[in-house]
């Protein structure tokens, strides 16, 4: 795993990065200073963000536990959905 991974600002690429880990990485956290630092001032998990590190952070857990990195969107009707909460929503007021 890269954290903080940025490809235009490197000096070295994706085949030299493999050979010093001696593996692919299979995973690039990006670098999102804006967003590691308000999550941090707010203590609200970097997690129920949506920005790109939350994204590939959910991939990872997905992906750990056996599911899809990228989970298949439901486009069907339904009759609760206009009364869901959304998770930011549902984790502050529990």
């Amino acid at each position: 795993m890269l954290n903080r991974y940025t490809h235009h600002a490197l000096l070295f690429d994706d085949q030299q990065i493999a050979k010093a880990l001696t593996r692919p990485a299979l995973w690039k956290i990006p670098d999102d200073f804006a967003t590691a630092r308000r999550t941090l001032n707010t203590a609200v998990p970097v997690v129920l963000e949506d920005s790109p590190i939350s994204r590939v952070i959910r991939q990872m857990a997905r992906t750990a536990c056996g599911l899809p990195a990228n989970p298949e969107k439901k486009n069907g009707f339904s009759l609760f959905r206009p009364f869901a909460k959304p998770l930011r929503e549902a984790t502050e007021t529990s």
